[in-house]
């Protein structure tokens, strides 16, 4: 398999055996990574009925991301680090998507999945330290913007996105409050 090394260095990045900056440079594994996200999240935009069009809100959300942290690297005189940066935080989300599904299918599985959000997010922040030689809190801010950016150039593309979002999680409440309500009524 072409991209077997490269999933084996993320898989020890995952777990802290290899530091981000020793992933092998590899321009075609950023470009399937970046589909595989974008693939990822459309799937998961598609599970959202009241969402018009998740493909568009997929893709503007990746292109807004990778716009982000190419600029945040260029900034600081390391756009050459683009294709590794961004092979590694889409590669971990592709792998941690992976696991949390497979960890869907047992329930003592399913009590560790906030755990696993929270290590992946706590390895996208050693990946952007590693990046923009910075401090932990600046990777920290940069990892929640850059994430917050790219849902931010989604809504002012589509300006219709946040209410969509705001109806679904409206659907969402009022499902859980009538099973809530059933439950206690039996």
């Amino acid at each position: 398999m072409l991209f077997m090394p490269i999933i084996k260095q993320l898989y020890q990045i995952s777990l802290r055996k290899r530091e981000p900056q020793d992933l092998d440079y590899s321009l075609e594994a950023a470009i399937v990574l970046t589909i595989g996200i974008a693939f990822l999240r459309f799937t998961s935009f598609s599970t959202m009925s009241t969402l018009s069009n998740p493909l568009a809100y997929s893709v503007v959300s990746i292109i807004g991301e990778s716009a982000i942290i190419y600029a945040v690297l260029r900034s600081q005189g390391k756009a050459n680090r683009f294709v590794q940066t961004i092979t590694a935080l889409f590669g971990i989300t592709v792998i941690a998507s992976a696991a949390s599904v497979l960890m869907t299918l047992t329930l003592v599985l399913q009590l560790a999945l906030p755990i696993l959000l929270i290590w992946t997010f706590y390895i996208m922040i050693l990946i952007m330290r590693s990046a923009l030689d910075c401090s932990t809190i600046s990777s920290l801010l940069l990892t929640v913007g850059y994430n917050a950016a790219g849902y931010l150039l989604v809504i002012l593309l589509f300006p219709k996105f946040q209410v969509e979002l705001l109806t679904e999680w409206e659907t969402i409440k009022a499902t859980l409050e009538a099973a809530q309500a059933e439950a206690q009524s039996k």
